[in-house]
């Protein structure tokens, strides 16, 4: 009886771990991610508060497209699309950053009261996201969770 205890703790603890294995791979920058804002907040030299959901251009899912090194909102929801220059995997997090360029047109300058700065953290194993954008003057954190898309 006890063998069989010992043998059933063995093979849980390898389903465990095995399970944390496969888990961690999806945090790694190797698989899509679905990333979902839960809340957010708007800051100022003033201070912050809770944003609307249109303070945030409506944006509520963002795809992580690591194959096109990209952050973009899912379709319908906003045109808010970024380049990611920097990734980095450190304590159990992997970090993106990029530059959203202003938009221009064929024949005008861009604007750039509209360059924002943005960093990404997501936790690993959970999967819960802080993105922060920053601007002029102005600040956005938004608080969320991503998952690999399947």
């Amino acid at each position: 009886m006890q063998y069989l205890t010992k043998l059933a703790a063995f093979a849980a603890a390898l389903t465990l771990s095995t399970h944390a294995s496969a888990r961690d791979e999806h945090y790694d920058g190797s698989d899509p991610l679905l990333c979902t804002a839960m809340t957010a907040q708007i800051c100022d030299i003033y201070g912050c508060e809770r944003a609307a959901r249109d303070e945030i251009s409506g944006v509520k899912h963002l795809v992580v497209d690591f194959k096109r090194d990209r952050v973009a909102s899912v379709r319908g929801e906003g045109s808010v699309a970024a380049a990611i220059k920097h990734m980095e995997r450190n304590d159990n997090r992997l970090f993106l950053q990029g530059v959203n360029e202003p938009a221009t047109d064929d024949d005008s300058e861009a604007d750039e009261d509209n360059a924002r700065g943005w960093t990404m953290a997501i936790a690993d194993p959970t999967g819960m996201m802080t993105l922060t954008v920053a601007g002029e003057e102005e600040a956005i954190v938004i608080f969320g969770a991503c998952a690999p898309v399947e």
